[in-house]
């Protein structure tokens, strides 16, 4: 009898090792830490890349992540303390962290008294089905809306080809408008010069006076189709410098460096020009100085040839949540819709006198500088034209070198005085503490809640600190994970993958700059 007993136990092991299911046997306790593997089969190893000797003695949450359904884990409770078998679909993750769908079966395995002492599970992997039904899905939704793909892309390649044609007509003209330039500058060099030359002399007579600053204006509209002509076929291929720029400062030098298109003593007696400026202090902006005072002169500039019989000009600087805004906005003679649609098209220009390039390289800049600009008339005379830059984000919260000052810690820890020490250091310099009392707790808040960093104990059982580590390596490697160890403990597993090993090691008895140092590692002050 005992003989065959043998016998059958082998064929039921041998049976379920090769088994297309994947079966578990854990404890039957429900509360915390919860059950734990006493079996898996060589199916559950082929589908969650774990080894038998991994397992064993670990609870089932080292199979969670971001995507578990923690409501469908409620119900899976809540059934089998009532005593049922439990029958559902989750979402659980194998040891390299990629999801995978499931299918399972929870089942009581009772003594002879009624008594559950152990639950067996059964698990399909589905992960296929899921997809070629979600692939189906979609695949109809394309398929619905191929006819609009299609004009949509034969619309856009009609653009493109327009594009490539005026990228090539523009490379063209910038070889050819390069030279131009360049010989120009140096021929109208000495005159700007000279003109320089005579506006610092004394007593000159009133109608000379007059007729300088008309030089000096012409010579300055010059220079700035000059320098229109060199940032709109020049701009594409510079190395454009940018910093950090007080957009108040730059705007209330504004009125002066256009000085010669709007002061002189007729136009000021007849025709006079006036500045409003409405600017509060904003945070910076990243940009080019010499490109951003090129558009606000540029506006200006053409605001004042809107206001031939005089008016004024009035700069506002304010700001949102994620942008600066600029309005420049005048009391001019203003455009008319079909000039108003078509302002910021290359050689578009409505004075006799104009390249068509100045609100062209206006758009161009502020576009490179990820802002937006846009104009609408005014009620009831002349136009605003309203520009919006993205604030600048600080130097602290760029690149590799983050620091981060806000965000909560997840601290886990068995040792309710050792944790209870380490938080409240953690606490003095700052920082938000939330605590667990175990691994299995610790992972279950972590997938429920957004954490800054996570501290996990290294002699927690049955789910210790590297378990914690390995499983939030696999669901979310973003974010960091150290763990806790006394100092007599410092060696990592010898089969945990270097992918997943933890960011840092904490000695629990450290002293304060070890601390700080394990602190700036993971990338806190």
């Amino acid at each position: 009898m005992q003989n065959r007993q043998c016998v059958r136990q082998d064929l039921l092991e041998l049976a379920a090792a090769y088994a297309e299911y994947s079966v578990i046997i854990t404890t039957a306790e429900l509360e915390a830490p919860g059950p734990q593997f006493l079996y898996v089969n060589s199916a559950f190893t082929r589908m969650t890349g774990y080894s038998v000797l991994e397992v064993l003695g670990k609870t089932p949450r080292i199979l969670q992540g971001p995507k578990t359904d923690f409501v469908v884990l409620a119900e899976l409770r809540e059934t089998l303390s009532s005593g049922k078998d439990f029958i559902a679909r989750a979402t659980n993750y194998n040891r390299d962290g990629t999801p995978f769908e499931l299918e399972w079966i929870i089942s009581h395995l009772r003594d002879s008294s009624g008594r559950t002492t152990h639950y067996i599970a059964l698990q399909r992997d589905i992960t296929g089905q899921e997809r070629a039904e979600a692939e189906l899905v979609g695949y109809d939704a394309e398929l619905r809306s191929a006819s609009q793909r299609f004009s949509t892309a034969i619309s856009a390649l009609e653009q493109s080809q327009n594009s490539v044609d005026e990228r090539e007509r523009l490379a063209l003209l910038g070889e050819l408008a390069e030279g131009v330039v360049h010989d120009i500058s140096n021929a109208i060099t000495p005159v700007f010069s000279m003109v320089q030359l005579l506006q610092s002399l004394d007593n000159l007579p009133e109608n000379a006076i007059s007729n300088v600053l008309t030089l000096a204006a012409s010579t300055q509209h010059a220079v700035d189709l000059l320098t229109n002509l060199k940032l709109y076929f020049r701009s594409s291929r510079l190395a454009i410098v940018r910093k950090q720029l007080d957009l108040k400062s730059l705007l209330e030098s504004i009125p002066a460096l256009t000085k010669s298109k709007w002061w002189s003593i007729e136009r000021q007696t007849k025709h006079p020009v006036k500045f409003d400026l409405q600017l509060v202090q904003v945070p910076t902006i990243c940009g080019n100085e010499t490109q951003l005072t090129q558009v606000f002169a540029n506006l200006v500039n053409n605001a004042i040839d809107a206001m031939p019989n005089g008016g004024t000009i009035r700069i506002e600087l304010r700001f949102d949540e994620t942008n600066v805004i600029v309005q420049v906005s005048d009391t001019g003679t203003g455009m008319s819709d079909a000039d108003m649609h078509r302002c910021f098209v290359t050689y578009f220009t409505t004075r006799t006198n104009g390249s068509g390039l100045g609100l062209t390289v206006c758009r161009r800049i502020v576009e490179d500088h990820q802002g937006h600009i846009d104009v609408i008339r005014n009620a009831p005379d002349g136009m605003t034209f309203t520009i919006q830059l993205p604030i600048a984000v600080s130097v602290e919260r760029q690149g590799d070198s983050q620091v981060a000052t806000s965000g909560t810690i997840l601290h886990i820890d068995s040792n309710h005085s050792r944790e209870e020490l380490l938080s409240s250091r953690l606490r003095r310099r700052g920082y938000q503490v939330e605590v667990a009392s175990s691994g299995d707790e610790g992972l279950s808040k972590f997938f429920q809640s957004d954490y800054r960093l996570v501290i996990a104990s290294s002699d927690m059982h049955p789910t210790s600190g590297y378990d914690v580590a390995q499983a939030i390596k696999r669901a979310r490697p973003d974010i960091p994970v150290a763990v806790s160890v006394d100092s007599a403990v410092r060696l990592l597993p010898g089969n945990l993958p270097v992918h997943l090993h933890p960011d840092a090691v904490i000695n629990s008895d450290s002293s304060d700059p070890e601390l700080n140092l394990a602190l700036n590692k993971l990338g806190l002050k």
